[in-house]
């Protein structure tokens, strides 16, 4: 009986290894990722089916083999340091690249584990292929780097704000215009910290708009910051999600100070001329058919705070769920365990346990039973919220590119054109199609064009940036001034890949400086005496060179006297009698016949027209 007893549970111990030899098998011959095991001596002595895949490799060519053998030259010392490590037992998860067959490179994940078969130390070792992933972020990057350095290379300010109208994405301009030195000053603020609360809630109100009607406005806004009040006309639009939710508010603003006082002055000579103008970088897990947690690696505390014993038996996946997406992300997630397929890259929103928002790329295979039917899946997640931020970021600037008046473009490093924007296309009268692959010296219209060349060329290959006036031609053959900046567009690693150039039409400004200028120089150079004193307190502010050279005195001694000090036939009393009929607007003019008192005390009859000056007076 006893015998009996014994040859059963042999037979019972023998099928449990069986199984979880099958189990073990069946998870390493389905992982995506390379597993394999190496002696001491660095010699493969197994592979999975993925190991083999990755590699490229045969396995009678590998098999036995030493791993120096699909490990470039260039990179021997680095993998050797790495083996001396693991063999220490102080090996920690690296990036390495290795050779195919073929010859191409790829780059492997890796990290290792050691443990001893039959007296003798084996290395088992998991490869996860990350050649995609890595070109994937580094397209994001330079895409990244590219839009960053266009919306940086653009002189205004360029911002966006939540809904509750704190920055979360500005360049330098902004900064600088809120009185700030950095960017770090400003994110996460919003416009209370940096500008008297009246117009902040000005502003904030704007923004609300903006938000609720969902359509974009044009603003002249001024703002006081360090003392300084700046005017800019800022055009903002609503910021939508990709399902349609607004959530904030893009601003562009082109500071208008010098044009607004350029004009202000226009108009003041011209008013006063008229008047007198982390090993595993993925959480591993395993759920049943009903999507409950039956496994979880201890890497989902690092992505989602959890701990796996706070998920474990307790929580489905989808109760980590995005609130905002939950519903249709479920759904989708279910339609594929009905299909009972493998999947890979399945992008979703969940929420970590300090309430954030994480999201996660998250591929996994269906578990079968004998029968074929689900009983559920195992697979993997990573932590891809930078690469969503940084591609939303990406979003955002192209969008400002096609949104900013100024004309932006890029060239390769042979400096053929790349890109235009729309308002290039405006500005110039070129379409894209006809610009792209061209020089931009097409565009030049300069008459000393070499020096001006050389001068930029010598800027952009000392990695700086060329700013100026230039004079360029339209399609038209027309010909216009406009800022200019050059600036190269480098990588992380500090290389030039390309330039840009952002370009400003500045005619009107030039007009408007030159109009200005004629009109001061017409009052100045006038014969009769023309001068300009405070409506309240009588105080000199302006005399021309005529009324100064009659009277004797210099401008500085003119500002310290009134107009009673020149009129001796009035007195204090009499003088505010007179002018009381300008100062509450009863009258417009006046004149009257009045003598004037010299410096050396000689006197004159004069003719006096007065006006009262008011700020938008015809």
């Amino acid at each position: 009986m006893s015998s009996e007893q014994d040859n059963k549970q042999q037979r019972t111990d023998a099928e449990a290894r069986s199984d979880l030899e099958n189990y073990l098998d069946t998870i390493i011959q389905t992982s995506h990722d390379g597993i394999f095991v190496v002696d001491s001596e660095g010699c493969f002595e197994f592979g999975n089916e993925a190991f083999f895949r990755i590699l490229g490799w045969p396995e009678d060519e590998l098999i036995g083999h030493n791993f120096l053998k699909v490990v470039p030259p260039d990179v021997h010392e680095f993998i050797l340091e790495r083996w001396a490590e693991v063999q220490a037992e102080k090996g920690e998860p690296y990036e390495v690249d290795i050779i195919r067959k073929d010859g191409s490179r790829r780059s492997l994940l890796v990290s290792h584990r050691h443990m001893t078969i039959a007296g003798q130390r084996k290395y088992c070792v998991i490869a996860k292929d990350i050649t995609g992933r890595k070109l994937a972020e580094e397209a994001l990057k330079k895409n990244h780097h590219l839009m960053r350095a266009v919306m940086e290379g653009i002189p205004d300010p360029i911002f966006l704000k939540d809904r509750d109208g704190r920055y979360i994405l500005l360049n330098t301009a902004t900064a600088r215009g809120l009185g700030k030195s950095s960017i770090a000053k400003v994110i996460g603020t919003d416009d209370t910290a940096h500008i008297p609360a009246d117009i902040a809630r000005r502003i904030q109100d704007k923004d609300r708009q903006v938000m609720e009607s969902g359509e974009s406005a044009d603003l002249l806004e001024a703002i006081e910051a360090g003392g300084n009040t700046r005017f800019y006309r800022t055009t903002k639009s609503p910021y939508y999600d990709d399902e349609g939710n607004v959530l904030g508010v893009i601003g562009i603003a082109r500071d208008i100070t010098e044009q607004t006082l350029a004009e202000d002055a226009l108009r003041a000579s011209q008013e006063r001329f008229e008047q007198i103008a982390e090993h595993a970088q993925e959480r591993i897990w395993e759920v049943n058919a009903e999507g409950l947690y039956i496994y979880a690696s201890p890497v989902v505390e690092k992505i989602l705070g959890y701990s796996p014993e706070e998920i474990v038996g307790k929580q489905d996946f989808y109760d980590l769920f995005h609130s905002e997406h939950r519903q249709e992300t479920e759904n989708a997630a279910f339609e594929i365990f009905a299909r009972k397929e493998p999947f890979r890259e399945f992008l979703n929103m969940n929420v970590h346990k300090n309430g954030q928002a994480v999201w996660l790329s998250t591929g996994a295979v269906p578990l079968l039973d004998g029968g074929g039917e689900l009983i559920g899946y195992r697979g993997a997640d990573i932590d891809v919220t930078e690469r969503k931020q940084t591609e939303e970021t990406v979003r955002f600037l192209s969008l400002i590119t096609e949104q900013v008046s100024d004309s932006i473009i890029t060239t390769d490093l042979n400096y053929q054109i790349t890109y235009a924007n729309q308002s290039f296309e405006r500005v110039y009268g070129y379409s894209r199609e006809e610009i792209l692959g061209k020089s931009p010296d097409m565009l030049n219209a300069e008459p000393h064009s070499e020096q001006i060349q050389n001068d930029i060329y010598t800027t952009i290959f000392s990695g700086e940036t060329w700013k100026g006036e230039h004079l360029n031609r339209r399609k038209d053959g027309s010909i216009f001034a406009c800022e200019m900046t050059v600036f190269p567009l480098v990588d992380n690693e500090g290389n030039t890949f390309a330039y840009g150039s952002i370009q400003r039409d500045v005619t009107k400004r030039k007009q408007a400086e030159e109009a200005a200028t004629r009109f001061s120089r017409v009052i100045e150079n006038s014969l009769n005496e023309i001068y300009i004193f405070d409506a309240e307190t009588l105080h000199f502010i302006q005399a021309n060179h005529g009324a100064r050279e009659n009277l004797g005195y210099s401008m500085e001694e003119l500002r310290a006297l009134t107009p009673l000090d020149l009129k001796p036939d009035f007195t204090t009393a009499s003088f505010e009698e007179l002018i009381q009929p300008l100062r509450d607007e009863s009258q417009e003019k006046l004149e009257f016949v009045t003598v004037h008192r010299r410096k050396d005390g000689s006197q004159y009859d004069v003719e006096v027209h007065l006006q009262l000056m008011t700020e938008g007076s015809p």
